[in-house]
């Protein structure tokens, strides 16, 4: 059965059992409240990928709508994006995808090491070296844990800033900055985006003569730049004296 902190107080307070059933209903409230703002937000990011990476033509959009493999698509749009406007390519979708199942795979084995490791810290006798060891596993794990969130977070980051300055350059670092600080507001964001495709233009590089230029698909004729060759008009042929006929 959940602890129910609301009930508790309740039933503590009053000590009836209508405080304890609105204790009861005041936790059910809000924990209904808390799940339908996690759908909302998920929605509204889903959406927002879904949109910009069909409207871009990349493959696999409908991935949007699938946990943890919609950050193969986050990071999709900003590889895109990278190529299309800078002429440089990037791995970023498969680094977030690789990092993201690493991460959760690491997080499942850390909660469920957690609560075998106090059982074995309880139940052993002061001075055990048992404790010491398995303070030690505890600890490597939650590391190898952190290292893994924090760099996921920062490729998720850099793949989310990337989306901003393709869509709305003009805002994209107030975005970014709002993301990290408030991350809360990243589906908002995301949703808003979905309109826009401002920054999908390519710029010249630094150094450089020419901008980047897309290469062609396979369905579209090349390019190709062809001289005009100006003809000069014929002379018109003047017709032969008809010659007088011979005795």
């Amino acid at each position: 059965m959940v602890y129910n902190p609301f009930a508790a107080f309740g039933a503590a307070a009053g000590g009836t059992a209508a405080a304890a059933v609105i204790g009861f209903f005041v936790y059910m409230l809000l924990y209904l409240l808390v799940m339908a703002y996690g759908v909302a937000c998920y929605v509204l990011e889903s959406l927002g990928l879904f949109t910009v990476a069909r409207r871009r033509k990349l493959r696999l959009y409908g991935l949007a709508w699938v946990p943890v493999a919609n950050y193969w698509l986050l990071g999709q749009i900003g590889d895109h994006y990278r190529q299309t406007v800078k002429g440089k390519k990037s791995n970023l979708r498969v680094w977030l995808l690789v990092l993201s199942i690493v991460t959760g795979v690491m997080a499942i084995i850390t909660s469920i090491a957690a609560p075998i490791a106090a059982l074995v810290i309880a139940s052993a006798e002061s001075g055990d070296p048992k404790i010491w060891t398995t303070v030690g596993i505890s600890v490597i794990l939650f590391g190898i844990t952190a290292v893994f969130v924090i760099v996921l977070a920062v490729l998720e980051f850099i793949a989310y800033h990337r989306l901003y300055v393709s869509c709305r350059p003009g805002v994209s670092t107030t975005y970014t900055v709002l993301s990290i600080l408030f991350p809360v507001v990243i589906p908002f964001f995301v949703f808003v985006c979905r309109r826009y495709d401002d920054g999908m233009i390519p710029l010249v590089e630094e150094g450089e003569g020419e901008t980047f230029t897309p290469e062609p698909s396979a369905t579209e004729a090349p390019v190709v730049d062809a001289e005009i060759v100006e003809e000069t008009p014929a002379e018109p042929e003047t017709p032969a004296e008809p010659t007088e006929p011979t005795e």
